[in-house]
């Protein structure tokens, strides 16, 4: 049995094309990793709280950007960005990601750190409506 047919509680990776193997494809580091993975996992999870800890995330991201801590690339860093706007779509489809929530995995893909703080609070902003 491979690691994908194999889940440690819950059911919220179960997907076609699975989290971890996404970050492989799109070469995301270990923020933009832990960014998309809450916000994938949210409505299957921990609602609220981990769209709070991808915020975080994102704002920790951005804070070593800015210091130069870590470097910022533009755009997604696979060789073939036909293949990386392949791999976004199947991603979004596969785990039946909404508007905002397909808008901030793009824009980690795409490498644009301050977009992503500010839909992140948006889509908290939304649930926090939704859910009373």
């Amino acid at each position: 049995m491979g690691a994908n047919e194999k889940q440690v509680a819950g059911d919220h990776y179960r997907a076609k094309l699975q989290h971890w193997d996404f970050v492989v494809m799109m070469k995301l580091n270990y923020f933009e990793g832990q960014i998309t993975k809450y916000v994938t996992r949210h409505r299957k999870k921990n609602g609220i709280q981990d769209l709070e800890k991808a915020l975080h995330f994102a704002e920790k991201h951005l804070e070593l950007l800015n210091t130069g801590a870590i470097p910022y690339t533009l755009g997604p860093m696979v060789e073939s960005p036909l293949m990386a706007r392949i791999a976004l779509r199947d991603f979004i489809a596969a785990n039946e990601l909404s508007g905002l929530e397909a808008d901030i995995i793009e824009e980690v893909c795409l490498h644009e750190p301050s977009m992503v703080v500010g839909l992140l609070n948006k889509l908290i902003e939304q649930e926090r409506a939704r859910n009373g």
